[in-house]
């Protein structure tokens, strides 16, 4: 009976040990989860981190099994102190030969432990369960809110300090609590420190997007926050699983584990735990024990402080670090500029990461930014600014008013998308000309694609790396502006065709001398045009356009061959014309003059002797003009007799046939 006492008695020193520690864990439970809501969620440019606010529901549960542990404790202390008073008070009974009803009706503290240890994993399960489904579900409905903006951390550097300071309390406490319950009295811390682990991982998320964010590495910050949101779902489903698989599970003499503790978090919260399965499973492969080598002993003592002995040295070797050839580099110490003087190419030393670092610049190299049509994205959604955690949000009524304003007045950069993902620049003609929705009717739809080369200038690159927070897009959205100015004024088919150098010249010397007026410190090397086209939805009326042009032309150089053609016929008929006409008024001048001089002189022949020019003319007539007619001669006295004369024979008359004188 005296050793039960002193178990009795031990348990109860351990229970109040217990005790301590689960108010010291639930008072930092507490204040962790104060801090975590105020610097994560309500003062959001202290830490912007969401991350960071995550914390808040995991050192909530550390708070409720803390709660839980220091409940169980002062029950088990009531129970075992009870059973020291029941030795008590079965000595007294030896000694007085009595039995006291009474005293005995006053022993409940036993009970109330047992039914706590019975009944209270269901409750604290459930109660941790429904915790974390409206915090996540808060959440989750927080990010996803269109309307959110996502400030920033003001001071990155504070910020990570701070994400480092959470990260290792939470380390330090968790592994406390681990080893401490390691003990079956103690059983119950063990969900504490696994849940102040599971602490450790968040904060050390939010210190590497912290740091990330600081080092400008930008894009990844909504990753660590929806990894550790998802974390966080599959261990309250397991509070689920856990609950339910309970009621199936064998009941056993051995001390059951508390069904809110985590199995997922004890894989990685006791690295002792692993040990002992990866040794259970060479023991078992190899048929003998092979745990119980010296090799398998000495690795398994040693390979924890290697790893840490290894992940220092990597960490101090991060206090080496180099210039490269051609490049130039500024030290950059606590998020402050220590020189203004570039570095050179060579060798440095500085502090360890993440307390120093270097920005590189090679002023040698040809970088290249593309604008317009760029095809480097698998699936291209309109370009509306990520809220942080890879949603689009739609455009805000002032969007929408900028974007009809820039409409109605010169030229935009489309940012709607095809269904080849495409964006065009839209050149608008102000020529008065509006429909009913009082917006300009010429416009012009045309894929175009920029690449743009640049070089950075060594003498400015000062102004180049700290003038402007991210220099390669504030030169894109300059290249953009000029661009789309420009061919807001260009011609159509000069884009398309014929103008392309000459538009690209000159969008290289407006970006060129947006840039130095900006101070950008960067030489524009090169502006090429490249993938011009229609709209893939207007290319057939393009193409009936074009096809109509073609036309054209083809009946403008038709009738310029036939004009070619024409014309010199018709000049040579003109002067064929003019020139019989010319031979026509000679020859019947000198015909006219011959024949009045012929006139002149037949008249003078007629004067001289009148029978004889009859006689002649007659003769001549009947010579000349009635060649060709037959003749005959009739008597004037023989009226029957006809002479019929052909001069071209020949002819004998017959004179013993004529009847003459009849």
């Amino acid at each position: 009976m005296e050793n039960n006492e002193k178990f009795f008695q031990l348990a109860v020193d351990r229970a109040k040990t217990m005790a301590r520690l689960s108010v010291f864990s639930c008072i930092s439970g507490i204040i962790l989860a104060i801090l975590t809501l105020v610097l994560g969620t309500i003062v959001t440019d202290y830490t912007g981190s969401d991350t960071f606010a995550l914390g808040f529901p995991v050192y909530t549960i550390c708070t409720l099994f803390s709660i839980a542990a220091l409940i169980f404790a002062v029950l088990s202390k009531a129970a075992n102190q009870e059973e020291i008073d029941k030795i008590l008070l079965e000595k007294r009974k030896a000694d007085h030969h009595a039995f006291d009803v009474d005293e005995d009706v006053r022993f409940t503290s036993g009970r109330a432990f047992s039914n706590y240890k019975k009944y209270a994993p269901y409750v604290i399960t459930i109660m941790a369960a429904l915790i974390l489904i409206t915090l996540l579900s808060s959440y989750a409905m927080y990010w996803n809110n269109p309307d959110r903006i996502k400030a920033g951390a003001s001071n990155t550097m504070r910020a990570l300090i701070t994400a480092i300071l959470f990260m290792c309390a939470s380390g330090f406490i968790g592994a406390f609590y681990i080893g401490q319950a390691r003990s079956a009295s103690s059983r119950w811390l063990r969900a504490v420190g696994g849940w102040f682990m599971m602490g450790f991982v968040i904060m050390l998320a939010a210190s590497i997007e912290i740091c990330l964010v600081h080092f400008k590495i930008t894009g990844f910050e909504h990753y660590f926050s929806w990894i550790c949101w998802s974390a966080l779902v599959v261990l309250t489903a397991e509070f689920a699983v856990s609950f339910i698989v309970d009621f199936y599970r064998p009941r056993t003499i051995e001390e059951p584990r508390p069904i809110f503790e985590s199995a997922i978090l004890s894989l990685f919260t006791e690295p002792g735990g692993v040990m002992r399965n990866i040794a259970d499973t060479l023991d078992y492969q190899f048929g003998f024990k092979v745990s119980g080598t010296y090799i398998y002993t000495f690795i398994e003592k040693a390979l924890f402080p290697a790893i840490t002995i290894w992940l220092v040295v990597l960490w101090l070797f991060t206090s080496i670090d180099q210039i490269g050839p051609n490049q130039r580099g500024f030290r950059i110490r606590n998020g402050s500029l220590v020189s203004t003087e570039p570095l050179t190419p060579g060798t440095y030393l500085k502090l360890p990461w993440p307390f120093e670092h270097f920005l590189r610049y090679d002023c040698t190299e040809i970088h290249q930014i593309v604008i317009g049509n760029v095809h480097d994205h698998g699936n291209e959604e309109e370009e509306y600014v990520d809220d942080g955690h890879g949603h689009t949000p739609p455009p805000s009524q002032a969007e929408k008013d900028a974007m009809e304003a820039t409409i109605k007045h010169l030229a935009y950069w489309d940012m709607h998308s095809d269904d080849d993902g495409s964006s065009y620049m839209v050149a608008v003609t102000t020529d008065g000309v509006q429909d009913t929705s009082g917006l300009p009717t010429n416009i012009a739809f045309v894929n175009v694609t920029f690449p743009i080369q640049y070089q950075i200038r060594e003498s400015e690159l000062l102004q180049y790396a700290f003038s402007n927070n991210n220099p390669e897009k504030t030169l894109e959205m300059i290249a953009e502006s000029a661009a789309t100015e420009y061919l807001a004024s260009a011609n159509l088919m000069g884009v398309l065709a014929y103008d392309r150098q000459k538009i690209a010249s000159a969008i290289q010397e407006k970006i060129q001398q947006q840039a130095d007026e900006m101070g950008l410190g960067v030489d524009i090397v090169n502006v090429v045009m490249i993938d011009v086209h229609p709209a893939a939805k207007v290319v057939p009326a393009y193409q009936q356009v074009i096809s109509a042009q073609e036309e054209m032309r083809t009946n403008q150089l038709n009738a310029e061959v036939d004009r070619v053609k024409q014309l010199p016929l018709a000049q040579a008929n003109a002067y064929q014309i003019i020139a019989e006409a010319e031979a026509y008024s000679i020859s019947q001048k000198l015909v006219a003059a011959a024949d009045a001089k012929r006139f002149a002189k037949q008249l003078a022949a007629y004067e001289a002797l009148p029978p004889l020019f009859k006689l002649r003319s007659y003769l001549d007539i009947m010579e000349n003009d009635a060649a060709g007619v037959r003749k005959f001669i009739v008597g004037s006295e023989l009226k029957d007799e006809v002479y019929e004369l052909n001069f071209e024979e020949s002819v004998n008359f017959n004179f013993a046939d004529m009847q003459l004188g009849q």
